[in-house]
């Protein structure tokens, strides 16, 4: 008999992180001094979009950036050098640790565009904003769906 899971849409999200963490961490080699080699990895479009939402999750979720999730439940200043830390610190690392709370609490916090606006003017650098609110739009879309489940058959 076929064992079911139950699959969220957010189980879905997280998994795809995960395969995006899993290209980027085989794609490093590194040098005797135990440095990285410094090659770029080429992402394509859906990939960068996917790890710009992965650094919004780490960025506003409490287990990953305390400070700034304070600023979004009070909307309060988002230009302290706190905020700007913990977005550098999402950017470079924390991304990769996305878990399926950080998500489900993300999607349950009402977030304003007015406050993501605010972060994001302070603390992502004009190269990346476009890139960002696209992927916030994409974060928003995926949080008001109304499809929740996805069926998945093991045999």
């Amino acid at each position: 008999m076929p064992i079911k899971y139950n699959i969220t849409k957010y189980d879905v999200l997280v998994g795809e992180i995960h395969r995006l963490v899993q290209k980027c961490n085989s794609h490093h080699t590194y040098r005797l001094d135990g440095r990285p080699d410094g090659e770029a990895l080429d992402l394509t479009e859906k990939e960068l979009q996917l790890k710009a939402v992965a650094v919004i999750i780490a960025s506003f979720s409490s287990g990953h950036s305390w400070q700034t999730h304070k600023c979004l439940q009070s909307e309060g200043q988002f230009d302290k050098t706190e905020v700007k830390q913990e977005y550098l610190e999402a950017e470079n690392s924390r991304w990769k640790s996305v878990t399926l709370n950080d998500v489900e609490e993300l999607a349950s916090t009402a977030i304003s565009d007015s406050a993501f606006y605010k972060w994001l003017f302070y603390n992502v650098g004009k190269d990346k904003q476009q890139e960002y609110k696209n992927a916030w739009n994409m974060l928003k879309t995926e949080f008001d769906s109304t499809c929740d489940e996805l069926e998945q058959s093991k045999n």
